[in-house]
């Protein structure tokens, strides 16, 4: 298993000081897998389990940016609104993709090793077409 270790060492001005950070770069052969098409079939499966919040159909639209981790087991843990459009999108988006979760193939590295490995996706809201074709 190859890793590279590389530490990065920023500094915020002579007399502030800084601060270092190390961080682990892993060779990935294997991207998680949802269902065998990847975080595009998530994505478009949590899409079609949105529902548009009925409290706000004054014509909001935008995108719910969620982060999740994929675990070795191919579980979706810690999943967290990283860019939100507003309380009940926000929770809304994280229903959808905490119930659509089910089963991944985790990420795996050159050595066929699976990996924890972080996901983003974005949920996009579009406001309902309020006429009707009666």
């Amino acid at each position: 298993m190859k890793r590279l270790l590389i530490s990065l060492l920023l500094l915020f001005g002579l007399t502030a000081g800084g601060f270092a950070q190390s961080f682990t770069l892993t060779r990935l052969s294997e991207m998680p897998s949802f269902e065998g098409g990847g975080v595009a079939a998530f994505t478009l499966r949590v899409q079609e389990a949105i529902t548009y919040p009925s409290g706000n159909i004054g014509g909001t639209e935008g995108d719910v940016t969620v982060g999740f981790f994929i675990s070795k087991d191919g579980k979706l843990l810690m999943s967290k609104v990283l860019k939100g459009l507003g309380d009940d999108f926000d929770a809304e988006a994280l229903r959808a993709v905490r119930e659509t979760a089910g089963t991944w193939a985790p990420a795996r590295d050159d050595a066929g090793n699976p990996l924890d490995w972080y996901v983003t996706i974005r949920v996009a809201f579009k406001a309902p077409d309020n006429q009707s074709n009666v």
